[in-house]
């Protein structure tokens, strides 16, 4: 994440307060304070006749406004020159801080528009260790909806340990999404969730306040209708795990209790390539997220994918959704594990253009069903072990839960939903919260944060292994199971990721597959430095011939020495195969260097030839790194810009306030001929740009705009 081009961020000119006194304070690194436990940079933004802070790099949000009083808290090396520090500073009064010895807070009323300076000029004194301004946040009250299927009781038959893991019923305490701090601020409300599957119940009293009537649609019926039939439970059970409505006082809660859900029936009759590809594509202007719990059969001897338009529609998605930010497309993993399933056989779960989503049970381990898979990119909880999801179901008796012993006595839900069925829209719930938090994420970097931010659930588990980049993966749970609060808090500073880029390579001719043997065929694929990129997804196509494709056994070997198992032996007899298998097991490292594919027989009896390989690799452009080598805050191509030395902190860009005939001058190193911004502002939010072209060694400004008295800020900038 690359800092911003600013050499100085606020310069502020004021006609009653010391020019000098406020450009110590709100210089490149702006007004740093003590808050929350930390240091922090502030930018200051005037509001009425209110000073307020705003740390910087987070946005104006109401969690993050600091208004500043009129109080300040000083630390003194002896607390007994309180008295006298008070008459000094021109305090109107002080007290004793609550449980600091070496505390005061002086109290200067009616004075809160001088404060930052009154604290600038308290740091210089010799006597004090600390000042800082006491400053007012709204703290928020911890929401927790009052659903009654959501938290615990002993009477009831089970509850919404994904939310909440609190450790009953044989689960671990902390298994779930940790998602019950993000709603104090997020709750999904903006945010649309196309629920792909075979129907949604719109009028369900714990679903109605969320859905969104006016888009749905129904590919089996052929209207705009998409309410299931007496048999068509599942997509009604997905969409309550997304976002049932929440503190209604009603059932369950979902995971983005105030996001919007929108039918999309397609899987319960047959579907086509046109229909699916027609599901997938459907209102992606407004439909930020797209949960799709189905799939080819998971019984470890298809090999399926999507046909060619649903395979066009899935990149058409990820291009234009979103307004060019691309659909978030969540897809079930597989269930199929039982079967000998592998998920990167799944054509639809291993699209680069999917998020593929494995499932976890209540303590945390791999589920019976949940297929294993290179292919994953993060696991979230569902069935497996004591319990199951609860979640909305068909009203009555019509769905799973009929109101018989052993589920919830109303048949309007049920506490039975499993599979990747239900962790797949309970990470479309959780990314809700993600896009309402920062709705400028592009599609991939969803993927990243959720690799960066992902729990490494069974950590003690063999499978676990950090690639060159350091990002840890495991075939049986992707990069570990969602945490929907750590992506939240990284995607608040989330610069977006470059355009993805593509380096595609063919190893011509046939290699032989050895029968039974730990030497495999072998295909090369170099790629120059010139070539080089940042890789997140790669993708191997193969085309084998052998009567047993079963046997066989994938492997690719990055450059840096990590090997990523494409895919696994299982119970298929089928012969030949031509197939591209998917990994984000790379993400984050460089492509550079020799990439090494090996297909290796596992029983004896046959014989196989890869007759043809390619190997994709998705990322972006590679960058130079960002150094700072005097450590001045300047990195260095901004040092270079101005004409300053990233090797002596002492040269810094830093620009100069003065006044000529009390007019505001400012002067800035520079080179001659280079481009140059001075933006100038009365209020921190209106800014007139006035282009420069610099001077040899500093260029000199003067603001054409300034009226005394007044203030004015002014920020220098590489344009």
């Amino acid at each position: 994440m690359r800092p911003r081009n600013f050499l100085c961020h606020f310069l502020l000119v004021a006609g009653l307060i010391p020019a000098a006194a406020e450009t110590g304070r709100l210089d490149k690194t702006g007004f740093r304070a003590r808050d929350g436990g930390r240091t922090r940079n502030f930018a200051v933004v005037p509001e009425g006749g209110t000073t307020v802070l705003y740390e910087r790099g987070r946005g104006r949000t109401a969690a993050g406004r600091r208004v500043v009083t009129t109080g300040v808290l000083v630390r003194l090396k002896d607390p007994g020159g309180a008295v006298k520090l008070a008459e000094i500073a021109g305090a109107s009064s002080w007290r004793k801080a609550p449980a600091l010895a070496d505390g005061v807070i002086l109290e200067f009323a009616g004075r809160s528009s001088e404060i930052l300076t009154v604290v600038e000029t308290l740091r210089t004194l010799p006597q004090v260790l600390a000042a800082d301004p006491l400053l007012a946040r709204q703290q928020v009250k911890r929401w927790i909806p009052n659903d009654p299927l959501f938290g615990y009781n002993p009477a009831s038959a089970g509850y919404q340990w994904h939310l909440n893991n609190t450790g009953q019923n044989g689960g671990t305490a902390g298994v779930d999404i940790h998602v019950t701090a993000v709603w104090d601020h997020w709750k999904g409300e903006g945010i649309r969730i196309g629920i792909v599957d075979d129907g949604l119940q719109t009028a369900h009293p714990d679903l109605a306040a969320n859905v969104d009537t006016a888009i749905d649609y129904d590919w089996n019926g052929h209207d705009s209708d998409p309410s299931p039939g007496a048999a068509d439970v599942h997509g009604t059970c997905c969409a309550g795990v997304a976002a049932a409505r929440g503190n209604n006082g009603t059932g369950v809660c979902g995971a983005a209790p105030e996001a919007t859900l929108v039918g999309l029936r397609l899987i319960a009759f047959g579907s086509t390539d046109e229909t699916e590809s027609q599901s997938l594509l459907h209102r992606n202007d407004v439909i930020q997220i797209k949960s799709n719990s189905w799939g080819p059969d998971d019984d470890g001897t298809t090999v399926e994918g999507p046909d060619t338009m649903m395979a066009a529609a899935l990149v058409e998605a990820t291009a234009s959704g979103r307004s060019g930010l691309g659909t978030i497309v969540c897809w079930a993993a597989g269930n199929g594990r039982g079967s000998g399933d592998d998920s990167n056989y799944d054509g639809y779960a291993n699209s680069i253009h999917v998020l593929a989503i494995a499932a976890v049970t209540d303590s945390g381990a791999q589920p019976s069903y949940s297929e294993s898979g290179a292919n994953l990119l993060i696991s979230a909880p569902a069935s497996g072990g004591g319990q199951s999801i609860s979640t909305t179901d068909l009203t009555g008796v019509a769905g799973y839960n009929s109101g018989a012993g052993g589920n919830y006595s109303s048949g309007d839900y049920t506490n039975g939903f499993s599979g990747t069925s239900a962790a797949c829209p309970l990470a479309a719930g959780g990314l809700a919260l993600l896009l309402q938090s920062n709705p400028a994420l592009g599609w991939r970097d969803v993927k990243e944060i959720l690799i960066r931010s992902a729990v490494k659930n069974q950590a003690a588990d063999p499978g676990w292994f950090n690639n060159a980049a350091g990002f840890h993966f495991n075939d049986k749970f992707g990069a570990g199971m969602l945490n929907v609060q750590a992506a939240v808090a990284m995607a608040a500073n989330w610069d977006n990721l470059g355009p993805m880029v593509v380096r595609t390579l063919a190893s011509p001719g046939p290699a032989a597959i050895p029968d039974n043997s730990t030497a495999g065929a072998v295909k090369s694929f170099v790629v120059p430095a010139a070539n080089d990129i940042r890789v997140e997804q790669v993708a191997v196509s193969v085309q084998i011939t052998h009567g047993h494709r079963g046997q066989l056994e994938v492997f690719l070997t990055a450059p840096s020495g990590t090997v990523s198992r494409l895919a696994r032996p299982r119970p298929d007899f089928g012969a030949n195969l031509d197939w591209t298998f998917t990994t984000p097991q790379f993400w984050g490292e460089s492509a550079q260097g020799t990439w090494t594919l090996e297909v290796r027989d596992t029983a004896p009896g046959t014989q196989g030839i890869l007759t043809a390989a390619s190997l994709s690799l998705y990322g972006t452009g590679s960058s130079p790194p960002i150094t700072d080598a005097d450590g001045d805050g300047f990195p260095a191509d901004l040092e270079s810009w101005f004409g300053t030395s990233d090797n002596d902190a002492s040269s810094g860009p830093v620009p100069v306030l003065g006044m000529a005939s009390g007019v505001p001058t400012i002067s800035f190193p520079s080179l001659a001929g280079n481009s140059y911004t001075v933006d100038a502002s009365s209020n921190l939010l209106d800014w007139t740009p006035f282009p420069l072209v610099g001077s040899p060694g500093h260029t000199f400004w003067t603001d054409p705009g300034a009226v005394s008295p007044g203030r004015r800020y002014y920020r220098v900038r590489k344009p």
